[in-house]
């Protein structure tokens, strides 16, 4: 089986994060026989799109270059292989794309100032719903007390087979933003993100929920003091670094959050907490 992990970056010189991602998630392509691609300000393939760096994580499906290979991953900087897993990413039954949960979210999301963006919140989570469902005739997935779910798209697995299967359904970019721009939603809920999430549902493609140890998340929670939600259990293969202040932390740091119990990070914190 021929496969590839595929990374970008947007901008000027990475910072040491971007740098610390881009080597670990190299030599877990290297440990399973992966194809690495990384690429910085790649051109864009997609069609219309006035958010093309919201985007641009989309490029495997629209770009022939990937349909050389069986399975594609496309995961974000910020995720990083926990230390001495081997299990193979690209083993996993997904159907023809896989993607995970985040099931902290909706609890993170009903406390206002919990989460990192007061503004990603299940008020606006609603609202989204309801643009969904105007457009696309549909309820999206929800959890026992009716939140909305939340699925990550730091990372995204793909067959061939589902690569031509969202080319061929998936609504264009333009329409499926400006829809929501209508609707009075900006920001995150424009994003790469929210677009998996609703085409998953709405083209009939045939998706899996992967396993939450391929994205597992750490956030700090902001009140009523600082501390972190972990979602890191013993089986989590990839961890997901959604620290605020961590962008600008390098290989030691993430080294230690992704693989040490927190008690154990040592790293100093500066934030605003009101």
């Amino acid at each position: 089986m021929k496969t590839c992990i595929y990374q970008y970056w947007y901008g000027s010189k990475p910072s040491a994060a971007v740098r610390a991602g881009r080597s670990n998630m190299k030599e877990y392509a290297d440990k399973i026989g992966a194809t690495y691609l990384y690429e910085t300000d790649p051109p864009f393939f997609g069609g219309e799109c006035s958010l093309k760096m919201k985007y641009s994580a989309l490029r495997p499906i629209y770009d022939d270059k990937f349909l050389e290979y069986d399975k594609v991953m496309y995961i974000d900087l910020d995720v990083f292989a926990v230390d001495g897993k081997t299990e193979n990413v690209f083993e996993q039954d997904i159907k023809h794309i896989g993607i995970c949960e985040e099931p902290l979210q909706p609890e993170l999301r009903e406390q206002s100032g919990m989460a990192a963006n007061s503004l990603i919140c299940t008020q606006n989570d609603n609202i989204w719903a309801a643009s969904v469902k105007k457009k696309y005739g549909m309820d999206v997935n929800r959890d026992i007390k009716e939140r909305p779910l939340v699925y990550n798209s730091g990372v995204i697995v793909l067959t061939k087979e589902g690569i031509l299967t969202a080319r061929e359904k998936f609504t264009p970019f333009e329409e499926h933003i400006q829809h929501l721009k209508s609707n009075n939603l900006s920001g995150f809920y424009l994003s790469d993100q929210t677009y998996y999430q609703t085409m998953l549902h709405s083209s009939g493609v045939d998706f899996k929920i992967m396993d939450y140890e391929w994205n597992s998340q750490i956030h700090w929670l902001r009140k009523p003091h600082l501390k972190v939600a972990d979602g890191r259990t013993k089986d989590t293969n990839f961890v997901h670094v959604q620290i605020t202040g961590a962008g600008q932390w390098g290989e030691d740091e993430h080294y230690r959050m992704v693989n040490l119990p927190t008690s154990m990070w040592n790293i100093p914190t500066k934030f605003n907490l009101d």
